[in-house]
């Protein structure tokens, strides 16, 4: 007997992604034997999402938790409001084959905090994996990869460890989720909550595994194209990286980078010191404190080193 599974959609005014990709959904589920439910949580959409989901699939659940919080908030509302021990998290701009949800299931032991699909995504002219992901601290620098997505010639085809959970296409173990109480809103609006989630899950020994049986495929940053310009992603993604190693990090050479980037910035001509991307380094001093008092409660009780993450989820065959 299969156990049932909670779907989990936040979408902010992407009713053109749910028309395109939500039919999918839908037929997975039905697919799946054990059966389950999908939640949209509405994130004060102004699109007409609600009449849409109403008119056209009575059965899901529509959660409207009020203005605009974004996907961090969004998500962990999903989660909380979900019945059933696994959630799978999905993008609106996310389109899964219809036997997609069995082979996620299947890999859920005690052990196993999160398992990502084979997402296929288009990066210029070509059609890459982007789920296989690794860390690594060189030269102090802390750096995450995606192998396939370098060297598109590279073939995951075997279950494996990976350094961090996608938050737009994968399975979580719900009871753990909310243990570790979710995405960390520290990361709004977007990036980097997946990957500090799912550090915080190995630092438990807790695995997260990429299943290839299981594919989807993704029109990457369809709603954040919609809000934010190129630079401001870019500027965004460079604050909550540092977000991240203060928070989290514990080699000393890493956190002694960090210093020297951040330090930096005062060395910087006037001009450069207005580019947003630069403009990130200034904004995080002025959160450099309220970050350290987070560090406590982050490495409380390790079960594995950072070095020793970083060797566990670098494509160990399952």
């Amino acid at each position: 007997m299969k156990n049932p599974i909670s779907i989990i959609i936040p979408s902010f005014n992407g009713l053109d992604l749910l028309k395109k990709n939500l039919t999918s959904v839908t037929t997975a589920l039905k697919t799946y034997a054990g059966g389950g439910e999908i939640i949209v949580v509405d994130d004060g959409s102004t699109d007409e999402t609600r009449l849409f989901l109403q008119a056209n699939f009575p059965l899901i659940q529509i959660i409207f938790p009020g203005p605009n919080r974004g996907f961090i908030q969004a998500a962990n509302t999903g989660v909380q409001n979900s019945k059933n021990g696994i959630v799978i998290i999905l993008n609106n701009d996310i389109q899964v084959e219809p036997d997609f949800i069995d082979p996620l299931v299947e890999n859920f032991t005690p052990g196993v905090f999160a398992v990502t699909t084979q997402s296929w995504t288009k990066r210029g002219e070509e059609t890459v994996n982007e789920s296989i992901s690794r860390a690594d601290i060189q030269s102090g620098q802390f750096i995450l990869t995606q192998p396939a997505i370098e060297n598109p010639s590279l073939k995951y085809d075997y279950r494996c460890t990976i350094f961090w959970a996608p938050g737009g296409f994968s399975a979580f173990d719900r009871a753990k989720f909310n243990e570790l109480k979710g995405f960390d809103r520290l990361y709004f609006p977007c990036f980097w909550e997946d990957v500090d989630l799912s550090f915080r899950a190995w630092k438990r020994g807790w695995k997260i595994i990429y299943e290839p049986r299981s594919v989807v495929h993704h029109q990457s940053h369809a709603t954040l194209q919609k809000i934010y310009s190129p630079e401001s992603l870019e500027k965004i993604h460079t604050l909550n990286k540092y977000r991240f190693i203060l928070k989290n990090i514990s080699e000393p050479e890493c956190l002694g980078r960090l210093i020297e980037e951040i330090g930096s910035y005062f060395l910087l001509p006037l001009e450069q010191r207005m580019h947003l991307k630069s403009q990130a380094r200034l904004e995080f001093l002025h959160e450099f404190r309220k970050i350290t008092r987070l560090r406590s409660g982050s490495a409380a009780s390790p079960v594995l080193s950072d070095r020793e993450i970083m060797a566990a989820s670098v494509q160990v065959r399952i």
